[in-house]
Parts: structure tokens; sequence; C-alpha cells
């Protein structure tokens, strides 16, 4: 595979958490750690995330269109409910 790990013709060169997301188990760098990724482990994204310590957001690397709408979310959320950002 090369210098770094890739998947689809995506480079996972980078930091870890901001550019990818390793996969606890199997060490696999990718985007987001999906339920689909998880079932090829016979896990499921919640008992991943308790037996990892790990919230939802730490699923997927951060420069992904989907953190950041679910941080986008979270905030309003947060303005919402009168919490501090």
């Amino acid at each position: 595979m090369g210098q770094g790990k890739t998947w689809r013709n995506q480079n996972f060169d980078g930091e870890e958490g901001i550019d990818f997301v390793r996969c606890r188990i199997c060490g696999d760098h990718r985007r987001v750690i999906s339920g689909r990724h998880l079932s090829k482990h016979n896990t499921d994204r919640e008992t991943y995330m308790e037996e990892y310590d790990l919230t939802p957001d730490e699923l997927m690397q951060r420069t992904s269109e989907s953190y950041k709408v679910l941080a986008a979310a979270i905030t309003r959320m947060a303005r919402n409910n009168g919490l501090p950002r």
C-alpha cells in the first residue's frame, strides 16, 4: 500500500483524529469508524465507544463534512439550552 494507508485512493497520512481516525481493534485508518466497519469485528458503535472510552465525535476525522455537521448541531443545541459553547 505504500507510505501511508490508502482506501479508495484516499491517503491517510497526517495527524490521527484530524486527518483520519484509527480503528482500535484492527488499526485501520479511516475517515469514519462506521457501524459497517465495526460489524466486521462483531461489535457495534455503542459497545466500541464504551470499551475504548470514546465519544461519538471521536469516531470520525475532524476535517470530514460529517464532523462539521455534528459540531454545528451540538453548538445549536447548547445555544438553545442556554449552555456555554
